[in-house]
């Protein structure tokens, strides 16, 4: 496909397509927000969506979590970019512009709550270190001090986090024991935290932003007092995550190294600042390199097939044996392409890292580019981190797995109950795995036979309907959270699972990072307390006495 004509300004933009043909796209422009552009402490362009919380702790999708990280990892180097060229940031500086120096006890007062509770704890821990030593080691050795003062003021603001429930201080210590904040955190270099601060500032609806980025600015301060050789804010300073020239959407009318994207415009992409007209009009752009038919190259990359069932044509395979080519073309890429462990995505070579992440993100469906945002998002993302290369072979791919599902509609049909049914099984299971460990299980069924035990339960006549209703209401795990919930107190009455009901919902709710408004863990202990109790105004379990007596005695 090559260009006729790149115009700019409100000309016609023409591509030839494969048949020779001229095809014209909307030079549609989008400008870029100003809040994209400089720091807003009232409109945030991060926009974290649930599916994608939930996708930093799926297990089983190791490079759509890797391209989720890292999505969100640009985006807050960002944002905090540009709260490193805000007032709050100068307003920050001002005050610690000596710290390094030693004077804890000379730092102003600025009338932010957030710096001057930040500030009162610097001068508690300094004035307790000077209390606790001697007059000849203070005179002798200000280091001294400034080394401890950095391990304190962490300890201190871990016992302010529980004691008084600081909102902005949950994505530092919700999810770790200790209370040392390690440099990485101060960077946004380390995943870990970035994975943390995503769920935290989803479940607070973004509204700490200022706050936590002036954490991470002012124990930089400390930090760099406490060590000789720390530059942390020297860093800071000078980093600078993107361009900030003039920018548009002209990077989506063809996607390639000379027409590139910039990291605002996927930031525009991921927002919710676009209208649905702009979204749709990208959408399209990006679509447009996948939509070009080739019978060519649909022989070629498919005839083996046909050839396999002993037919002559493609057109002699019926929907079933496409449906069967479709999971083994899926099942060929997983293989072929599987996400390295331990690996940073920057590392993986294309197209291998875009192949990777297409198959765990494919279902049955047609894969419509024009309307998969959370598919384009990630898609754009690596495109956009390999620097445009390869990019004709996910074309390619997409175009051949397209032209299998639509041959094989008539077969997914004829399942789409059954389908349903074994996605909500894998992902229930999937989400209590840790219940099937040996810290909870009982020592007469392995992981695997007990997991099959409980699998077989959830297949049952009276409740394979109930296992895909979304319940409670605002869990998003795509499955009936209560009914599992009570399939666990079931294993665990019969000894099947042992622990404690809090130990054994905490170890849940932590391990699939299920947090509530206050950033703790949102455990769900009352229905596997209440699993057969099946009266009062708010009934807390899915099943009646009758099917517990049955499916004791046909599965336990």
């Amino acid at each position: 496909m090559q260009p006729i004509n790149i115009a700019t300004g409100n000309m016609e933009i023409t591509y030839t397509d494969d048949k020779g043909e001229s095809v014209e796209i909307i030079n549609h422009y989008i400008e870029i927000p100003s809040y994209i552009k400089e720091f807003d402490e009232q409109k945030s362009f991060l926009n974290i969506k649930s599916e994608d919380v939930a996708m930093l702790f799926h297990s089983n999708k190791p490079m759509s979590k890797a391209v989720t990280i890292g999505r969100y990892q640009m985006f807050l180097k960002m944002d905090f970019d540009n709260f490193m060229h805000s007032k709050f940031a100068d307003t920050i500086h001002r005050v610690f512009a000596d710290f390094q120096h030693g004077f804890y006890t000379n730092l102003c007062k600025t009338g932010d709550k957030t710096i001057d509770s930040f500030i009162d704890v610097i001068q508690e821990c300094h004035e307790h270190i000077i209390n606790s030593c001697t007059r000849q080691v203070v005179v002798n050795d200000d280091s001294y001090v400034s080394t401890l003062l950095y391990l304190r003021v962490c300890s201190a603001l871990r016992k302010k986090w529980n004691n008084e429930d600081v909102e902005y201080l949950a994505p530092f210590f919700a999810f770790k024991k200790d209370a040392y904040i390690k440099v990485g955190v101060l960077t946004l270099d380390d995943k870990e935290f970035v994975a943390s601060l995503i769920s935290v500032m989803k479940a607070q609806d973004e509204k700490y932003r200022k706050e936590i980025y002036s954490a991470m600015l002012i124990l930089a301060y400390i930090y760099d007092a406490s060590s000789s050789s720390a530059k942390v804010v020297d860093a800071l300073r000078s980093h600078s995550y993107k361009s900030r020239g003039n920018s548009c959407f002209h990077g989506f009318e063809k996607i390639d190294e000379n027409n590139t994207l910039t990291a605002e415009e996927l930031a525009v992409f991921n927002g919710s600042c676009l209208s649905e007209e702009d979204k749709q009009a990208v959408r399209k752009r990006m679509s447009r390199f996948a939509l070009f038919q080739n019978s060519q190259i649909i022989q070629k990359s498919l005839g083996h097939y046909a050839i396999e069932r002993r037919k002559i044509k493609l057109s002699m395979l019926t929907p079933q044996e496409w449906l069967d080519i479709f999971i083994d073309r899926v099942n060929e890429l997983r293989i072929k392409n599987e996400y390295p462990a331990n690996v940073d995505i920057e590392d993986v070579n294309t197209p291998k890292c875009y192949f990777a992440f297409l198959v765990e993100n494919i279902s049955e469906d047609k894969i419509e580019l024009s309307n998969d945002e959370p598919l384009v998002n990630g898609l754009l993302y690596l495109i956009y981190i390999k620097g445009y290369k390869d990019i004709a072979y996910i074309a390619k791919e997409i175009l051949i797995l397209n032209y299998i599902i639509d041959h094989m509609a008539d077969a997914v049909m004829s399942s789409d109950s059954e389908v349903a049914l074994n996605i909500a099984i894998e992902k229930a299971v999937d989400f209590i795995d840790i219940v099937f460990t040996s810290k909870f299980r009982c020592k007469t069924y392995s992981d695997v036979e007990l997991k099959s035990k409980f699998k077989q339960i959830l297949r049952d006549k009276e409740l394979c309907d109930k296992v895909c209703k979304i319940s409670p209401n605002k869990f998003d795990g795509g499955f009936n959270l209560i009914l599992v919930y009570n399939i666990i107190g079931l294993f665990r009455d019969i000894k099947l699972i042992n622990g404690g009901i809090s130990t054994i919902a905490t170890a849940i709710a932590v391990s699939r990072n299920q947090i509530n408004e206050k950033g703790k863990p949102q455990i769900r202990k009352e229905y596997i307390s209440n699993w057969n109790i099946e009266i009062g105004e708010h009934k807390q379990t899915e099943l009646s006495k009758n099917l517990i007596k049955r499916l004791e005695a046909i599965y336990l």
